[in-house]
């Protein structure tokens, strides 16, 4: 005899020559057909990523976020809808962009002909522009 929990149903069967054979199956331990059971390894959790980079400008608020999955616990299987009932943990939270660097020459000035560009596509954020583009992401 042998009870198997999938996703949290019991059945009982036993497999002869190829063939599912219920009628090994003890008669007083074994449900009708099929029951719910519960099991430990069967239930969802959240699993939570990094958390990304602050989006934010240098000295400005921004946010970061990360991923958050429900997966069945002890696995990173999809669990569709098994988390429902849990808390759910935040997947965003805002911060503050770091300190604004100048370049060593300590003069803030724009070193690419494309500085207009940068500041247009919001990547003013990003340390390298703001290195590269100095003048015209601070102004």
């Amino acid at each position: 005899m042998r009870h198997t929990a999938l996703l949290g149903i019991q059945q009982c069967s036993l497999v002869v020559s190829g063939a599912r054979q219920r009628s090994y199956c003890e008669h007083d331990s074994t449900p009708l057909t099929r029951q719910e059971c519960y099991n430990d390894l069967c239930k969802g959790v959240w699993r939570v990523g990094e958390w990304s980079e602050c989006s934010a400008a240098c000295e400005k608020d921004g946010i970061k976020y990360r991923i958050l999955q429900c997966v069945w616990y002890g696995t990173r299987r999809a669990a569709g809808n098994a988390c429902r009932d849990l808390t759910r943990p935040s997947v965003m939270r805002v911060c503050r962009g770091g300190a604004c660097t100048v370049p060593n020459n300590s003069k803030c000035e724009d070193l690419s002909k494309y500085c207009q560009n940068v500041r247009k596509m919001n990547l003013c954020k990003l340390g390298r522009y703001q290195t590269q583009c100095c003048k015209t992401c601070n102004s």
